[in-house]
């Protein structure tokens, strides 16, 4: 898995593969490294975030590195390790709190591999970093939204295909769906499924639904990022509702 996961990596963000110079300046690739206990656990659980704002230096700077995917790999296992821990952020509240006495063994993903880019063309903030969920509301910049699209097509599948995760769950918001569904994955129109017990509480699939698709496994799930459901009003999901969701989840992945 370590050796499949690494050469995937190897072959898809070398330099042979870039296309578009632009892409230069986006951030460093986020690249998972996968553990022995995620490898011989019986329960596996990818939970899968948006994008990472920032990420250690851009995308020029892995290609001009030794061992660029060893590095990065090894930049995501000591964050794992030494900082996921101490963020006191909603995504990771949430990720922490669904870790906690689990007996599974959880990996942490992004749909986005590589995301931000610097201000180059304003001195005034040469150096500054935004995040695609930034960038997506300045039509701008959609073209270079698309270009991230087109670079990193079919990695979240190959990388499911590798990892082998029981449990999967994407939290976030619908602007990402795109990313996943219409260049990843087939069977849009059939992708989201009602979960019963979210029902009974009148949360449709659109709030909190089930994905099915060929690549997924059956047990995965979608509902709004953290940061989203900590803000989202009582008209749009109650606080019944919210702990239902956090509920459910927690009890698939103990």
């Amino acid at each position: 898995m370590k050796q499949k996961l690494f050469d995937l990596y190897n072959d898809y963000f070398s330099r042979n593969n870039l296309k578009d110079e632009e892409i230069l300046n986006f951030s460093r690739p986020f690249l998972i490294n996968v553990n022995d206990e995620y490898i011989n656990s019986d329960k596996k659980v990818m939970i899968i975030g948006q994008e990472t704002y920032t990420w250690y230096g851009l995308y020029k700077d892995f290609l001009n590195e030794d061992n660029g995917v060893k590095r990065t790999q090894d930049i995501y296992r000591n964050f794992m390790l030494e900082n996921k821990a101490n963020y006191n952020s909603p995504f990771w509240n949430f990720f922490n709190k669904l870790e906690e006495n689990s007996n599974a063994s959880f990996i942490w993903n992004n749909v986005y591999k590589l995301e931000t880019i610097e201000y180059l063309e304003d001195s005034n903030k040469l150096g500054q970093k935004v995040g695609f969920s930034l960038l997506s509301k300045n039509k701008e910049y959609k073209h270079l939204i698309e270009k991230v699209r087109i670079f990193q097509k079919d990695i979240l599948i190959k990388e499911i295909e590798i990892l082998k995760p029981d449990i999967v769950i994407f939290l976030t918001g619908h602007p990402y769906d795109s990313l996943f569904m219409d260049k990843q994955f087939s069977n849009i129109q059939n992708f989201y499924q009602d979960i019963e017990e979210a029902i009974l509480l009148k949360i449709d699939k659109w709030k909190f639904g089930r994905f099915e698709n060929e690549h997924l496994p059956y047990k995965t799930y979608r509902t709004y990022h953290p940061n989203y459901l900590n803000r989202a009003s009582s008209k749009i999901l109650t606080a019944e509702q919210k702990d239902l969701i956090f509920n459910f989840l927690k009890k698939q992945v103990m």
